[in-house]
């Protein structure tokens, strides 16, 4: 028997409708009598607006025109600011978009860019007034946050459980990450009720009189999740006592002055002052890595930091870049890795660039540094350069083809990965993966891309290997 289309029930076709492009979706809706209602829906569900051009548009399209119905359907918003010209300045331009952020009850995840610019429009407030009146919120991200949003983010009545801000954007003018309280950032209910937290560009300062706040004054404790960019995770991951992944990274200023300078939180960091009695709950996993940086640069402090935060945290899995084989950084991490209270299984490691045969000497001088340790697996995530990013469509176009994903600049270390040469350099090593690949487009990472890459793994019994 086959059963045609028009007899699926609507869960199937959700299912079904899921899996199109967004363009083919649009003209079922309007062709098809049968998929249409869930089609509708399922466009609906998101939407991008840009305001405030388009605010009192959006306004009749989601309350005027199909009855209002439409409105019941959204689920999430990006609200972007139109780079087009806009002259009709009034002081009620938001008021179209305010009532329908007051109308979208099922409306659970709101994104919301140049934040600081809206605000600061004729009529921006009301904007902000809306924001701040939304209470079932389940995610929020704020971009582009400087004193105004800073403000708006301390009267919000959501307690979303997905909280991303950030600061105004380093590269529009030099070193301009938004400067902050530690005081407010630490004390925001948002960030106290979210299970997953990402800060980025915020600059902690704090005036001489005013006290430091401690790590056992405010507790982010439903946090397991803390994605840091350019902002010290010593003085905040110890906030999260319940913390389970922690991902840092951090930019310097490149030569001609543009880019984000971490080392600015000169009155709030414990990198320079750092004590024993720091320290994250015992719950963290994964320490996630990543660091940019003119090498030109003096990357000391940045350094200094990635140790205190491997000696803070104690993670089971560390994930970061190769460093071109820097034996200084290397050895402090793999001493950290034989201390009594350490727990590093799982080594994580990104080569990349490799000009100068850097790879090949991390091989043969770091990873041996961590004879003593207690690893069990090490992965070695292979990528040509690390700059070069690709959209995911291009890259499931590559899985298909797997010569496309290896490099013949990578061959000599895939063939070596498996050998007894990198087992026996670790006595306690289990597995050894190898996975090459491309950088691939991460609007939620900090590096506003991850690696992704098809993965072969080696089983090591003493002398002896297996492949899976």
């Amino acid at each position: 028997m086959v059963v045609g289309f028009q007899s699926l029930n609507d869960d199937v076709l959700i299912l079904i409708i899921a899996l199109i492009p967004r363009s083919d979706m649009q003209n079922l809706a309007l062709t098809s009598r049968t998929v249409s209602p869930v089609a509708r829906r399922r466009i609906l569900y998101s939407l991008r607006l840009n305001a405030p051009v388009k605010n009192l548009e959006f306004h009749n399209f989601m309350l005027e025109e199909d009855d209002g119905q439409r409105i019941q359907y959204l689920r999430k918003l990006t609200i972007i600011c139109s780079k087009s010209p806009w002259r009709h300045k009034s002081a009620d331009i938001y008021s179209p978009l305010a009532t329908v952020l007051a109308r979208a009850q099922n409306l659970r995840a709101l994104v919301v860019s140049e934040l600081e610019e809206q605000l600061a429009m004729e009529g921006g407030s009301v904007l902000g007034d809306a924001i701040a009146s939304m209470r079932r919120l389940r995610e929020l991200e704020l971009r582009c946050v400087a004193t105004r949003g800073m403000a708006l983010c301390e009267r919000l009545a959501c307690r979303p459980r997905v909280v991303r801000l950030e600061a105004l954007s380093p590269f529009s003018i030099p070193n301009s990450r938004a400067q902050v309280q530690p005081a407010t950032l630490v004390g925001l209910e948002i960030l106290r009720n979210a299970s997953e937290i990402t800060l980025h560009n915020f600059q902690l300062r704090c005036d001489e009189e005013v006290p430091l706040p401690q790590p056992h004054t405010y507790r982010w404790n439903r946090a397991r999740t803390l994605s840091l960019k350019n902002m010290d995770p010593v003085a905040l991951a110890p906030l999260c006592q319940n913390l389970a992944y922690l991902q840092m990274a951090f930019w310097q200023a490149n030569d001609a002055g543009r880019g984000t300078r971490y080392g600015g939180d000169y009155h709030y960091t414990r990198t320079a002052e750092f004590t024993d009695d720091v320290h994250v709950a015992s719950q963290l996993r994964v320490l996630d890595i990543y660091i940019k940086v003119n090498w030109n640069c003096e990357k000391s402090q940045i350094y200094d930091t990635v140790t205190l935060t491997v000696r803070m945290s104690l993670p089971v899995v560390l994930s970061m870049q190769f460093h071109y084989g820097d034996t200084i950084l290397w050895t402090e991490l793999a001493e950290l890795s034989e201390q009594a209270a350490a727990r590093l299984r799982y080594l994580d490691v990104l080569m990349h660039d490799d000009h100068s045969g850097a790879a090949q000497m991390w091989l043969d001088e770091c990873l041996p540094l961590f004879s003593d340790s207690d690893l069990l697996c090490i992965r070695l995530r292979l990528v040509d350069q690390i700059d070069r990013v690709i959209d995911l469509k291009e890259f499931e176009s590559m899985v298909d083809d797997e010569n496309e994903l290896v490099s013949d600049h990578w061959e000599d270390i895939q063939n070596e990965a498996p050998q007894p040469v990198i087992a026996k350099a670790i006595p306690s090593l289990r597995y050894v993966a190898v996975s090459s690949g491309y950088m691939v487009k991460n609007d939620t990472a900090p590096g506003g891309s991850s690696f992704r890459g098809e993965a072969q793994w080696w089983r090591v019994v003493g002398d002896d290997k297996g492949s899976g």
